[in-house]
């Protein structure tokens, strides 16, 4: 007796997101659901009704026993000689396919099959005329099919209605601004705009007739719905689209279509025990799932899928915590300490990293965070309280990232502000002085929030003077046209060859409150034009991610001496070519005798620093900065170089040497010290000076006496953006989360935060953001999802910087979710 059997394919369905990690139990197994999908019809005209699923530590791959399997090509003696030599191979195949199976389970496809229609799938009925397989989904459609058919379609996803979209003017949504605001003032962290409703209505919601998403309670300006609206609703974001008119074609948007199918999608739970994670010769991050379809009445698999399955990679995810931790913080005005009271809200979180950020009340610069330490909390016990420094004068950001077991770490996090007890407003100004022929150029950058008018004033140190003075008349007003440009200059013309000054700008608040920045000296230098002329060349601005450096050529020439007047005396008197070679000499030796002294000026900080006496032609910021503790540049600062020649006769530098000479008058020989009556401020303002006396009065080098001619000045830019997103992808993980990933060039530490954004049919919907203490700048976010989600969703990343400075934003690729029940 015989049997013959056909074997069926492509009856089983096993998308690539089949499974997902429930829960990681106390004895370490792993609780995974599997989901599968099969047509009701095959399944009961096959009579297979059940799927066996096996979780497998390897895979057997068997040998074809009909060899060339093409048709035509079936060789019958073949066929026997291959049944005979290979069935002993294949049951040992068998056998030690067995051996590898971890576990396995048996799923009914019966209990998902509708029990009223399968009489009418047995007689042969069609889907259509079945009334239990007909239903409205919503689908993603090409808006070109819509369009043939010549009915305009209202856009399902939509704008939530009662969405205030502008404010008032430009300056009111500037991001920086609104979110030096809410730190500063409010004491209200930039991330709060999450917890705002999200301003959109999503195609499903929308069928299900939900009219906008709840969230925190708000008003048209309030500052962070302003901030909100700007991420949501950017001038460069595409119009968003009423009508299927209005999408291009080769978009896809969300239709409710009727359908009539006959899949199911089933479900089992099974477990991966831990012997089997760790048993000798298996592999324990990778397994495969195998599913058979099985034949009632035979028992023969008529049809089978197998799936690699990445343990390691849903371990990782599901210790990923997803929410943040609720922080606040707890202060009293007799302690210098404050308590971080933190309580873990993800059952997966096992241990927090706390950092602080200080928001410096007097210094335009930013600081970056700094680890607190890590601490052990999960969400079954109390809160922790962990004790920190309480502000004095500058506000503090306190961030908590939440850490899973095995130390995966989040990218959700909390922020807490802490402002100093008694309020203070920001006086941290960007104040830089230059020296120009016309006395001393005043610039202000970085101007604070609330300031309405500033006022320059000054003092003479030379002269002792105790008190400031106005400088330039009126006070300025800064309007909104002058928060935009962010730069104020003028020129002090009273101003005194040989006089140190002390600048300071006087801030005068919306509120009436005036504040007094720091200060900026300034030593007028009596211009000499035409004694030297200085060429600064060849400016190479280096942007090396680890070391960034400016360099460039210096050279000096003499202009106008002495030689001169006898070079044009011999010329008149046509010798000069006589003594050509003597005074070129001479031009050489004075030329031989010039030094530089460079220094650098922030102009987004206002710090001036000083690389002192330069005596070769090359110049490197790298270089020199090395022995000087000058700070090392930074991305996202401008710099100027002020460069001055330095010119003294070396007799003068000694002090020890004393000259001997013989008064042509008189005949009288006397000995006296160069370094004492030749010095450069006895021969400008008749007073005599010692080593030990210029030391104790002025701060200078020996060298930067012999100053000559007017300093030259060049800048140089690092303006663009300190990091920048790379390599931004999307991809479906499972049925319920998608995974987005990128990486950071360039100073991960000098971005705050990153905000999260999807855009469907050009809706965007704030969804998250995600912090950058990652490792070797790799950052995620886990992006749930929800059964009845369908959307064609691109996820855009925006880098917050530092300083609270908003970046490019950098697009990922499309994930299509393609169909679900309405």
């Amino acid at each position: 007796m015989y049997y013959r059997f056909q074997r069926r394919y492509n009856l089983l369905n096993v998308a690539d997101t089949y499974a997902r990690l429930m829960s990681i139990e106390p004895d370490n197994s792993l609780k995974f659901e599997f989901r599968y999908t099969v047509s009701q019809r095959d399944a009961v005209k096959n009579n297979a009704l059940t799927v066996k699923i096996s979780i497998l530590s390897r895979t057997i791959k068997k040998k074809p026993l009909l060899g060339d399997s093409r048709v035509g090509k079936i060789d019958s003696r073949k066929l026997v000689s291959n049944i005979l030599t290979q069935m002993p191979d294949a049951r040992s195949a068998i056998k030690k396919q067995e051996n590898y199976t971890v576990a396995s389970r048996n799923s009914s496809i019966m209990s998902g099959i509708n029990n009223d229609i399968i009489g009418q799938l047995a007689a042969g009925g069609t889907k259509n005329t079945i009334q239990q397989l007909n239903s409205n989904v919503l689908r993603l459609v090409p808006a070109s099919l819509v369009k043939q058919s010549n009915v305009v379609q209202p856009i399902l996803t939509y704008v939530a209605p009662s969405t205030t979209t502008s404010v008032s003017s430009s300056i009111d949504t500037d991001p920086q601004r609104l979110m030096h605001d809410m730190i500063n003032k409010q004491g209200v962290d930039p991330s709060h705009v999450m917890s705002l409703s999200s301003r959109s209505v999503s195609a499903s919601d929308a069928v299900g007739g939900t009219l906008r998403p709840s969230g925190t309670q708000e008003h048209a300006m309030m500052i962070a719905s302003r901030l909100a609206n700007w991420y949501v609703f950017h001038p460069t974001a595409p119009e968003v689209p009423s009508t299927t008119d209005d999408v291009i074609d080769s978009e896809s948007i969300h239709v409710l279509q009727p359908s009539a199918s006959e899949d199911i999608e089933l479900a089992l739970v099974m477990s991966i025990p831990a012997s089997a994670q760790t048993a000798e010769g298996s592999d324990v991050s990778h397994f495969y799932v195998k599913f058979d379809m099985i034949n009632g009445r035979t028992g023969v698999t008529i049809d089978t899928v197998t799936k690699p399955l990445d343990v390691a990679r849903h371990i990782q995810l599901f210790n990923t915590p997803r929410r943040p931790p609720v922080v606040n913080a707890s202060k009293s005005e007799r302690s210098s300490k404050l308590n971080l009271e933190i309580k873990q809200k993800d059952p997966g979180a096992t241990s927090v990293k706390v950092y602080k950020k200080t928001f410096w009340r007097a210094v335009t610069d930013v600081s970056d965070y700094t680890l607190i330490g890590t601490y052990d909390v999960k969400s079954t016990q109390q809160s922790l309280l962990v004790q920190v420094d309480k502000p004095v004068s500058s506000t503090a950001i306190y961030r908590v990232v939440p850490l899973g077991a095995q130390g995966t770490v989040s990218s959700e996090y909390t922020n807490v502000v802490v402002k100093p007890s008694v309020f203070q407003p920001v006086k941290a100004i960007a104040l830089t002085t230059q020296l120009v022929p016309t006395g001393v150029q005043l610039e202000v950058r970085k101007i604070p929030q609330g300031v309405t008018a500033l006022e320059f004033m000054k003092r003479n140190r030379t002269t002792y003077e105790a008190s400031y003075s106005n400088v330039g008349g009126d006070r300025v007003l800064v309007d909104d046209a002058t928060k935009v440009a962010d730069h104020i200059l003028i020129i002090d013309t009273d101003v005194f060859p040989g006089n140190v000054y002390d600048y300071v700008v006087k801030m005068v608040y919306d509120n009436g409150d005036e504040e007094t920045s720091n200060s900026a000296l300034m030593e007028v230098i009596k211009p000499d034009p035409g004694a030297v002329n200085t060429v600064v060349s060849e400016l190479v601005i280096s942007t090396n991610q680890s070391a960034p450096d400016v360099m460039f050529n210096i050279k000096t020439t003499i202009v106008n001496t002495n030689n001169d007047v006898i070079k044009s005396l011999l010329q008149r008197q046509d010798l000069y070519e006589q003594f050509k070679s003597d005074v070129t000499r001479e031009r050489e030796f004075l030329s031989q005798l010039i030094a530089h002294n460079v220094q650098r000026v922030d102009l987004i900080t206002g710090q001036r620093e000083d690389f002192g006496v330069i005596t070769t032609e090359t110049f490197s910021d790298a270089q020199f900065r090395q022995n000087q503790a000058i700070t090392p540049l930074q991305y996202g600062h401008r710099y100027r170089y002020e460069v001055q020649a330095l010119l003294r006769s070396p007799e003068t530098m000694f002090q020890t040497l004393q000259k001997t000479v013989t008064d042509k008058m008189t005949n009288k020989v006397y000995t006296y010290s160069p370094a004492k009556f030749l010095h450069p401020l006895a021969l400008t303002q008749g007073t005599l000076v010692t080593t030990n006396g210029l030391n104790k009065l002025f701060p200078k080098e020996a060298m930067s006496w012999g100053a000559v001619g007017a300093p030259t000045a060049v800048e140089a830019s690092f303006d663009g953006p300190p990091a920048r997103i790379i390599d931004a992808a999307a991809a479906q993980f499972d049925d319920e989360l998608n995974v987005i990933t990128w990486k950071v060039q360039g100073e991960a530490k000098r971005i705050d935060h990153f905000i999260i954004m999807m855009q469907v049919n050009g809706v965007r919907t704030l969804i998250g953001k995600s912090h950058s203490q990652f490792a070797s700048g790799n950052s995620h976010f886990l992006h749930p999802l929800t059964r009845t989600t369908i959307r064609q969703i691109a996820y855009m990343i925006i880098p917050v910087f530092d300083d609270y400075k908003v970046g490019d934003q950098v697009e990922t690729n499309a994930v299509m979710i393609e169909e679900v029940p309405a």
